[in-house]
């Protein structure tokens, strides 16, 4: 399979990983960015198909860095928000390139286990009665089906013990370069941002897309907030590339 990996800006390289489906499971970008202490920016699916995407990807990104004298090291792992194709893999990418987990407390609280992640998505249509109805008792077991289903093919793993907590607005040293984290929210109520003010390089996540509106649904979504965080992007001194996350 060929590797679909790409190096957008210097030391910094976006790895596509592709499933079968686009529909059932799209595209996800996955950016390295290489250096004396770089970082992996969202983990993508934890399916083995996805997981040797990466492995082919990270071993041609330290082909190339090595033959210019860099390293292509990274020693850490940080996601845009907590959405399965974006964390995923995250503890198995962890585990095999010895990774330290970043998150924000809020990540960290969807991402802990099975009943914290289903939960953080639960949506109750308004006049329902809940699943307390015999029809409710049916659809909450089927839900629960379709559920482990959906995991073991997008190889879902959580996260109960993040290496690193982080405020949604703060700042992270990549390779002697202060990049700000802030928290964008929107798409999803815990969507982080990522920007390098020296290069005006932004790890936009899902709130800005290439060839698409991003999704505004229930019922973490909030379209007013989502206007507010493009504002607050479109302010961004020395903007200069916007990466997404698909």
């Amino acid at each position: 399979m060929k590797v679909n990996v790409k190096e957008v800006s210097p030391g910094i390289f976006l790895i596509e990983e592709r499933g079968l489906s686009r529909i059932y499971k799209p595209p996800v970008n996955i950016y390295v960015v290489t250096g004396s202490n770089g970082i992996v920016f969202d983990a993508g699916y934890g399916n083995p198909a996805a997981l040797r995407q990466f492995d082919r990807a990270y071993k041609s990104i330290r082909q190339i860095c090595s033959a210019r004298g860099d390293t292509g090291s990274i020693s850490r792992i940080l996601i845009s928000h907590a959405p399965p194709d974006h964390f995923a893999g995250l503890k198995k990418l962890s585990s095999k390139y010895k990774l330290n987990i970043i998150v924000t407390s809020r990540m960290a609280g969807i991402i802990k286990s099975g009943t914290s992640y289903r939960s953080s998505f639960e949506y109750r249509e308004p006049g329902s009665r809940g699943s307390g109805t015999f029809r409710g008792k049916i659809k909450k077991f089927f839900d629960r089906i379709s559920y482990r289903l959906y995991a073991m093919s997008w190889g879902i793993e959580f996260v109960s013990r993040p290496d690193i907590i982080i405020d949604e607005k703060c700042s992270i040293n990549i390779n002697g370069t202060m990049w700000n984290v802030f928290h964008s929210p929107g798409h999803s109520d815990d969507h982080i941002t990522l920007f390098d003010p020296a290069s005006g390089i932004l790890l936009g996540g899902d709130n800005i897309l290439r060839s698409k509106f991003t999704w505004l649904g229930p019922p973490r979504s909030d379209i007013d907030l989502y206007l507010d965080s493009l504002r607050v992007i479109m302010k961004l001194p020395g903007l200069a590339m916007i990466l997404p996350s698909h």
